[in-house]
């Protein structure tokens, strides 16, 4: 490398002295011999990484040298022993410049520490007058010297948690699942906790928060997601950049799928080679409530089919959180309050719900009844109810068909009954043959009026006719009274 240069010179000198041995004589050097442009590098702030290097980060500036005046001139370079500023020529040969020739030089900040840096290139010119022996033969410009000024300075970025830790404490089990009505519809009302992170350094710095869970959730995803979604352990990684004392706040939710300690680290790594980082510790414990049904098997002995007897069953709430319960029945025999319907049974609170019996048919009535809750250890309980039917047992007053009364009012005929039971009664009119001669068919009620006419809208004529009446109960069972005469006058 050194012969290379003592060969370059030797080639520079020996042209310049075949130049000025058939030039004529130089005239006085003007008054700016050497224009710099510009005579100032700011390097602006280089960011370290953890390992103080700026190879990613270096930051590069050129200044040109041009000569201002009439004759040829050698430049010559002295400068302080600053490492962190490189010139791209070897400053410690000469630089020759003719008339109006300049120089470009590219100038890298490379820094090896944090700290602010300054350098200054002096440069003076000295004039050639001619060569002697493949020797320059020059003489100093007097009074003339210039200078280039290096400043630049370097950082290191800083991200920082404003905690260590973060503890969400004591929080529901996620619900099971088991019913559509326990997903949660709105993510959006599901309890956030923050974080604050905080860029502490003098330079923008970008940076990435990342951890792998199944139960703590960035609170960005759930909400596009929703919950159903999110069943399976992942990796979740939110990317920033901060300026200078810039903070932005990063929402997380725990959502425990079982009763116990959770917990995962959380990084943030940052830096032009994202090779700093930090680290936080998230955890959270999942509580379950506890559901107590009381009792699991109803029995409502033996009843007759005008028997509505209730009976109860107390939902507790034994734990401490608050539970959805929601009760579903399968029996059109038995009516159960508050049934597909989800409630919230807070820490210690009792519920009552009212079973009644409605029995259409004799027999055995078994029958049962699901309490679903988001209870991790009883999420499902049967409650079974079961009842024997007998005839039904007739009052003083009577029921049924039979019970009907018709009576003559103005105008016509009127049917009621007492029984409580009947839903429905149907007249049918005969005359002695045994013919139909009017049907007013099933109609709801308890009464009937009947304007003593026939199927076609005619009044029927003075004299004696049979009637039956059809009765039909809440349950849809029906009952025909017996063949009874009614005498028409008019």
């Amino acid at each position: 490398m050194k012969f290379f240069k003592v060969v370059m010179m030797l080639a520079l000198a020996l042209a310049f002295s075949l130049s000025i041995n058939n030039a004529p004589a130089y005239s006085q050097l003007g008054a700016e011999v050497l224009k710099v442009t510009p005579a100032e590098l700011d390097f602006g702030t280089v960011v370290l990484d953890s390992s103080f290097s700026s190879f990613f980060a270096q930051a590069q500036l050129r200044f040109i040298l041009k000569n201002t005046s009439n004759s040829d001139i050698v430049l010559k370079f002295s400068r302080s022993n600053q490492r962190e500023f490189d010139v791209d020529t070897n400053l410690e040969f000469f630089e020759f410049l003719r008339p109006g020739q300049e120089r470009q030089f590219i100038v890298t900040f490379d820094p090896a520490r944090v700290g602010v840096y300054n350098d200054i290139l002096e440069i003076t010119a000295e004039r050639i007058l001619t060569t002697r022996n493949g020797r320059f033969v020059t003489e100093p410009i007097s009074g003339f010297s210039t200078v280039v000024s290096f400043i630049g300075r370097a950082a290191r970025p800083g991200l920082s948690f404003d905690a260590n830790r973060l503890d969400f404490g004591a929080m529901d089990v996620r619900p099971n699942l088991l019913n559509a009505q326990f997903q949660i519809s709105n993510p959006q009302t599901i309890d956030v906790r923050t974080i604050s992170v905080t860029n502490t350094s003098d330079v923008t710095t970008r940076g990435t928060f990342s951890f792998v869970s199944n139960v703590f959730f960035l609170d960005t995803v759930l909400k596009s997601r929703g919950l159903i979604s999110l069943r399976n352990e992942r990796e979740y990684r939110r990317s920033f950049t901060l300026a200078a004392g810039e903070s932005i706040e990063i929402g997380l939710v725990f959502l425990p799928d079982g009763v116990g300690l959770f917990s995962t680290t959380a990084t943030l790594t940052f830096g032009n080679s994202f090779t700093d980082k930090q680290t936080m510790t998230i955890s959270g414990i999942g509580q379950a409530g506890g559901l107590s049904v009381s009792p699991r098997n109803i029995d409502f002995g033996n009843i007759d089919m005008n028997d509505r007897p209730t009976q109860n069953i107390v939902l507790r709430n034994t734990g401490s959180r608050s539970l959805h319960v929601a009760l579903t029945s399968f029996c059109s025999e038995y009516a159960v309050s508050d049934t597909n319907a989800l409630r919230v049974l807070d820490p210690g609170e009792t519920v009552t719900v009212a079973v009644t019996a409605f029995p259409s048919r004799l027999g055995a009535l078994e029958c049962q009844i699901l309490v679903e809750s988001d209870d991790v250890n009883s999420p499902r309980v049967q409650v079974s109810l079961d009842a024997q039917v007998s005839a039904a047992r007739r009052s003083a007053l009577g029921v049924g068909a039979n019970a009907v009364q018709l009576s003559a009012e103005a105008g016509g005929f009127v049917l009621s009954s007492n029984d409580p039971n009947v839903a429905a009664m149907q007249l049918q009119v005969f005359d002695l043959h045994g013919s139909v001669i009017f049907d007013s068919t099933m109609t709801s009620g308890r009464q009937l009026r009947w304007q003593g006419l026939d199927n076609s809208g005619r009044p029927l004529a003075n004299g004696v006719y049979l009637y039956m009446v059809t009765t039909e109960d809440v349950f849809g069972q029906t009952e025909r009274s017996e063949i009874r005469k009614l005498s028409i006058l008019r």
